[in-house]
């Protein structure tokens, strides 16, 4: 028996995940599906339960917790509670991008150490 709150959409967008922390770690996934309270990731490794998240989409920064980490196939589904979400408008990407296209990127880093 489902006990959702909420009806979950699928979704199929590009992530960005980063572990808050003294030394936050990004990690790159795809969205499965989301609710108005939760997403479902698909990520290359797990993270820690209760962790702290930032998750980076398209057109949207959220914040959350991871509150469950499953196995699938070669990745992981890591499901998070949401606590906020901002959704950025045309000209916050535009500025976003450009200020982030003066800093310079950094390599992608590794999924962390368990």
């Amino acid at each position: 028996m489902d006990r959702r709150r909420e009806p979950r959409f699928r979704t199929n967008q590009q992530a960005e995940v980063t572990l808050l922390g003294e030394e936050p770690v990004t990690i790159g996934g795809t969205t499965v599906d989301m609710s108005g309270r939760g997403i479902r990731l698909r990520l290359g490794c797990p993270i820690p339960v209760n962790s702290p998240v930032q998750v980076k989409l398209k057109d949207s920064i959220l914040l959350g917790e991871v509150c469950r980490v499953e196995p699938a196939g070669e990745g992981f589904f890591v499901a998070l509670m949401l606590d906020q979400v901002l959704h950025l408008k045309p000209d916050l990407i535009r500025m976003s991008r450009a200020l982030g296209a003066g800093a310079g990127r950094a390599p992608a880093p590794q999924c962390p150490a368990e």
